[in-house]
């Protein structure tokens, strides 16, 4: 006989539930746009040639010369970075005089002066701004080449990028690739590197391995592991024959003790963070110190963060600027830090709201969404930072809210002031940061639907959605006019060449590799976002991998091994939320409309811009999962759900809470900083 602690709570499938589910086209279309978003990215990055994504042909490699990426941003010169390429071949005979000249097939980033013996066949360093570097180049040899040892030299220069060779010469059997030379900058002779080996930076060997840390702390994991799962255990006996589900006030218990965490860390940090900490903290200061001089909004061309929206920036200088005069210079840089902090805090207790409304019946599972939310290492350390993006995942996550909870109760889609809201809190996040525009289209399929099911008319459907958009329009809208009128473009992005700023950064280009590799982020986390696309997410979802913008003169006040130990450890949430999202995908497939997929569509929106960011910006710094931290209400919804899943039994639960316990307090020590 089944033990009674044993059962698991209401499932959240609709049908197995006992109502029907809502249903709508909405979701499917949405998915649908997003499959063609990718293959229009795809089609992109193939024929556009702003876009630096290098494909290797058949007849070569594209290789690049031999030097540890570099982390600063660079400037566009008239000081063209320069790396040479060699390789020498025999000829055994001279060419006969009735065969054709051997042909020389280019392609480089970007201008190329090409050497035989020393001797200079073809220069187009004149021409190079007008190089398209999609287009092959062909330099045709001498035909009557003498028998012996010829060597070909390769001088590639670059103003905007790394200087990159891909070369074939059939006639010759010469193809770019292993066995070829290079040095960089005058340097050394060494052997080249494929496009696709990323050294990586020497500051990242300057940290322990992943394996190292979590060994130093495996007498400690495995005590809060073991705790965990006992006190789990524990629980369910207390409380039986009631299933924890059934426990109403567990969860918002949980969540307050969250929030007082969360109040003890700040507290406790606030007085040891460096001044102005986090990614282009300089860049953020500069642009308050403009609007405190000047009391006007600056343009995007007037300075590296300029071309932000300007809230976060005018509600900064409005607590600070009386401050100025009473603190010092560090503990005033740390005041401005307020704000991100208080951001960050309320947008865990939004979490909690979304779980609510996502799981009415179930006190479990808004206690695990709660906690994957609160201990999120990514909102944990971002929130310490200077920078508007814990302002703009406020504003996101209070339109998650309204949003979720018009799909669980549709009354609410239909309530004037619910409308209203929705609109102040997407013009809000608008004049925060232009992100928060990826929630319109999954709050517009969700909103359509929720009136629909309430009885809505279309004339109401249309009268709701002008509500919300005409509010979000008053509240935003003035500045990305202002900014259409002055620069030509209503949404001007940190590389916008109308901005008049021109730079780049290592690796300065695209391959298939860095979007289908990952594992780096997993023995060496730090900065790994220089490997590719996921490494670069996980190390900065699941530990600070950019160490918060700082270098090794000035590192930020984390504990280490806790915070290495989190690239392992942040697997196992991560393996539930994406449990929980492919259960959620495939209901919104079949045109189901739930708060779970309204949460799994937002997230799949969110990453395919990530990706489209990471192709059209080819930086290490353009890949980040704190684009996505006004996603965090549905990380932890769909966390929950992929726990849903595998609960089925006690001792099911008491391992999955053991493995989230763990997880989340480690996370919480690592960013505790003591000392």
């Amino acid at each position: 006989m089944a033990d009674p602690g044993d059962r698991p709570g209401p499932s959240l499938d609709p049908r197995r539930a006992g109502s029907a589910p809502q249903r709508s086209i909405a979701m499917p279309a949405l998915l649908l746009a997003g499959l063609i978003a990718i293959g229009g990215m795809l089609w992109r990055s193939e024929t556009d040639p702003q876009i630096l994504f290098l494909r290797h042909p058949a007849e070569a490699r594209w290789i690049r010369a031999a030097r540890p990426l570099e982390l600063q941003a660079r400037g566009a010169s008239a000081l063209s970075r320069t790396a040479e390429f060699r390789v020498g071949f025999e000829l055994a005979a001279q060419r006969p005089s009735g065969d054709p000249a051997p042909e020389l097939i280019l392609q480089t980033l970007r201008a190329v002066v090409v050497k035989l013996d020393g001797r200079v066949l073809y220069d187009d360093q004149a021409r190079e701004p007008q190089i398209n570097w999609r287009v092959s180049r062909r330099v045709t040899l001498p035909a009557d080449l003498d028998a012996g040892r010829h060597e070909l030299e390769f001088v590639v220069s670059n103003p905007a990028g790394p200087p990159l060779l891909l070369a074939y010469c059939e006639a010759l059997a010469l193809r770019s690739g292993s066995g070829w030379n290079s040095r960089f900058g005058g340097g050394d002779w060494a052997a080249a590197l494929d496009a696709d080996e990323l050294p990586a930076p020497e500051l990242t060997g300057t940290f322990p391995r992943v394996s190292e840390a979590f060994g130093s702390l495996a007498p400690w994991l495995a005590a809060v592991f073991l705790t965990a799962a006992g006190l789990s255990l524990a629980w369910e006996r207390r409380w039986r024959p009631a299933a924890l589900s059934e426990v109403k006030w567990s969860s918002g218990l949980f969540a307050s003790f969250i929030a007082l965490a969360w109040c003890v860390l700040l507290l406790n940090n606030l007085p040891k963070l460096p001044p102005a900490m986090g990614m282009d903290a300089r860049g953020h200061v500069e642009y308050m110190e403009y609007l405190n001089a000047n009391l006007a909004i600056p343009l995007a061309s007037d300075g590296w963060q300029m071309f932000q929206p300007p809230l976060y920036y005018a509600l900064s200088v409005l607590y600070a600027r009386p401050l100025s005069g009473m603190l010092s210079s560090d503990w005033f840089f740390r005041a401005l830090a307020l704000l991100p902090m208080l951001s960050g805090l309320v947008t865990v207790v939004l979490c909690h709201r979304v779980s609510r409304a996502i799981f009415p019946q179930r006190a479990d599972l808004r206690t695990i969404a709660t906690c994957v939310g609160g201990f999120l290492p990514m909102v944990l350390f971002f929130s310490q930072s200077l920078g508007n993006e814990p302002l703009a995942a406020m504003w996101s996550a209070w339109a998650i809210a309204l949003g979720v909870e018009a799909l669980r109760n549709p009354a609410l889609a239909i309530d004037t002031r619910k409308q209203l809201s929705l609109g102040l809190a997407l013009g809000l996040g608008l004049l925060t940061k232009v992100s928060v525009l990826l929630l319109v289209p999954p709050l517009l399929a969700a909103g359509i639907a929720a009136l629909r099911q309430a009885g809505a008319s279309w004339r109401a459907v249309a009268a709701a959605i002008a509500r919300v958009g005409g509010v979000c329009a008053l509240v935003s809208g003035w500045y990305y006019i202002r900014n259409w009128i002055r620069l030509g473009h209503p949404f001007v992005g940190g590389w916008d060449q109308a901005r008049g700023i021109s730079w780049w950064q290592d690796p300065g280009y695209r391959t298939w590799e860095q979007y289908l590799s990952f594992g780096e982020s997993l023995t060496r986390p730090i900065y790994a976002g220089t490997n590719g696309l996921w490494d670069g997410l996980h190390s900065t979802m699941w530990l600070d991998g950019m160490l918060s913008g700082k270098t090794l003169e000035i590192l930020p006040p984390w504990n280490f091994a806790p915070m290495l130990a989190g690239a392992w450890l942040g697997l196992f949430p991560l393996a539930l939320i994406l449990l929980g999202a492919g259960r959620a995908i495939a209901r919104a497939a079949r045109g189901e409309n739930d708060g779970l997929t309204f949460c799994a569509v937002s997230l799949f929106l969110g990453l395919i811009a990530v990706i489209w960011i990471s192709l059209t910006v080819p930086t290490f710094s353009s890949i980040k999962a704190t684009y996505l931290l006004g996603f965090l209400p549905c990380f932890g919804a769909l966390a929950a759900s992929g726990y849903d899943t595998l609960a089925r039994q006690s001792w099911q639960r008491a391992l999955l809470v053991g493995g989230i316990g763990c997880w989340a307090v480690f996370a919480y020590v690592a960013y505790f900083a003591i000392g």
